[in-house]
């Protein structure tokens, strides 16, 4: 679907300081630079369809690359069945979907190539 595809926003990150004196730019600097190997999981449900787009210009903006945004996989009867042991009592059929896509991140598309 095209709502979870990239978004390629202009990047608003600050820049790296061109040089780390204090230990607190040396920190700063550290940080920065791990932000484009940040691997964010979003499951795909509830209202996400609408806030996807949202999310995904957020986060690129900031400097994460799109191919590190990872989305769970479509709601299906295996995605529910796989996670549904999970630990949810609750009648409501919406929160035992969301333990299912949080498990499909978790152990199913964290070994996804990026």
């Amino acid at each position: 679907m095209k709502v979870f595809k990239p978004q390629r926003p202009a990047s608003v990150a600050a820049p790296l300081p061109a040089h780390a004196w204090s230990q607190r730019s040396r920190q700063r600097r550290a940080l920065a630079s791990r932000r484009r190997d940040l691997r964010v999981g979003i499951p795909r449900v509830l209202n996400l369809f609408a806030y996807a787009p949202l999310f995904s210009a957020y986060l690129e903006s900031l400097g994460v690359r799109p191919g590190n945004i990872v989305y769970s996989d479509y709601t299906t009867d295996e995605l529910y069945r796989a996670g549904a042991g999970r630990g949810a009592i609750d009648p409501c059929f919406p929160t035992k979907i969301v333990i299912a896509h949080v498990h499909n991140l978790i152990f199913v598309n964290t070994d996804r190539d990026r």
